[in-house]
């Protein structure tokens, strides 16, 4: 049975449990991650012609791929999610560090301005590590605009999987995520938001 709102113990047991998690799993090397996201990036601008197309294509690539990853990952922790939205800050925690290995440096719920959302930064993108000085790519401002992100293979695999989530949970939301805030575009820090937007009924 779902439970209805985290306790205490439920969120150290996330704490200790996303080590655990990051520890079993298989992992990939950091370097040979961004080369891999770098390169098939530069496949799909070939496909697409333009860098923004490009980015489209990545992001729906990571929605495809955040559907297997939460698969398996939520038969090992649906003991510790509950219906409340605030409590997903936990999970999306827990989440970003079992499957990159990387803490989240600041993550809060909003319940406004509508609709409800969750924010988390992160000190550094290792998505994104090195692409300043790749030319190749032409990752800038202007070459990207406001609506796309190199971190949007990564919202796409979040929005997925958090909307995996919501659905087991039978929370009547229809779940967005992307970066706010990307290092490559002149930002300080990455930012993600994931957006809860009320699902119309019929």
């Amino acid at each position: 049975m779902v439970k209805e709102k985290l306790g205490f113990t439920d969120r150290m047991m996330a704490k200790i449990g996303k080590h655990w998690l990051w520890w079993r799993a298989r992992k990939t090397n950091g370097l040979l991650l961004n080369l891999a996201i770098r390169e098939t990036l530069r496949r799909l601008i070939i496909v697409d012609n333009t860098l923004p197309l490009a980015l489209k294509d990545f992001y729906e690539m990571g929605v495809r791929a955040g559907k297997d990853l939460m698969f398996e990952w939520l038969d090992t922790v649906k003991m510790l999610v509950s219906k409340s939205l605030p409590d997903l800050t936990v999970v999306i925690e827990a989440a970003w560090y079992s499957f990159l290995g990387q803490y989240i440096e600041e993550i809060t719920y909003h319940a406004t301005p509508e609709p409800e959302h969750i924010i988390w930064t992160l000190d550094k993108c290792i998505l994104c590590g090195g692409m300043k000085h790749d030319e190749s790519l032409q990752m800038n401002d202007v070459t990207m605009g406001a609506d796309y992100s190199y971190g949007d293979f990564a919202s796409g695999v979040f929005q997925s999987a958090v909307q995996m989530l919501v659905d087991y949970l039978e929370i009547p939301r229809t779940v967005i995520v992307k970066e706010t805030k990307c290092i490559l575009r002149g930002e300080q820090y990455p930012e993600f938001t994931a957006w809860f937007h009320p699902r119309k009924t019929l």
